[in-house]
């Protein structure tokens, strides 16, 4: 019977190879610069359109806006839960390019009580949908390797909204 089979000796290496607890990554969070207070300004992201079914100006701008919302909430509940938000708002910028089109946002965080009766609101601000073009792209079969023209109007908005706090 196995069961009565002497194991041989294998020592140095311990009998429970694969089973001990040691593991290679980190419990605690690393992070470049942790004595500093760092703060939460834009975020910025490309979205590809599908072509079998398109998303219309107005559920891009609506994407744009929930992006910007959850940065903003990421942002205040980041550091901790005691921040007073109507004497110290969140405010974070969203841009979202879409087939050459930007979505501008800002998002100004007062409250994360949205069912509350209280007359604290949350602020949103949404360039006029698609009013913002930036570049005409081409086919998705066709390279993109330069811009022939850049709506510069669109680019004054874009760095006007990155360079206000």
């Amino acid at each position: 019977m196995s069961s009565q089979l002497h194991l041989p000796d294998i020592a140095p290496l311990s009998p429970l190879i694969d089973l001990g607890s040691d593991h290679i990554y980190n419990d605690n969070a690393v992070i470049a610069r942790p004595n500093t207070s760092l703060a939460l300004h834009a975020i910025l992201w490309s979205r590809e359109q599908d072509q079998k079914y398109p998303w219309t100006k107005e559920q891009n701008a609506a994407n744009a806006v929930m992006h910007t919302f959850g940065a903003a909430v990421a942002e205040a509940t980041r550091r901790d839960s005691s921040r007073d938000l109507k004497k110290d708002p969140v405010v974070v910028k969203g841009v979202q390019l879409v087939d050459g089109k930007v979505d501008l946002i800002t998002f100004q965080l007062n409250t994360l009580n949205l069912t509350s009766e209280d007359s604290t609101k949350n602020i949103v601000w949404v360039e006029k949908v698609a009013a913002c073009p930036l570049y005409k792209p081409k086919p998705f079969y066709e390279q993109l390797t330069e811009l022939s023209h850049v709506n510069m109007d669109t680019w004054k908005k874009f760095v006007a909204l990155l360079w206000n706090k």
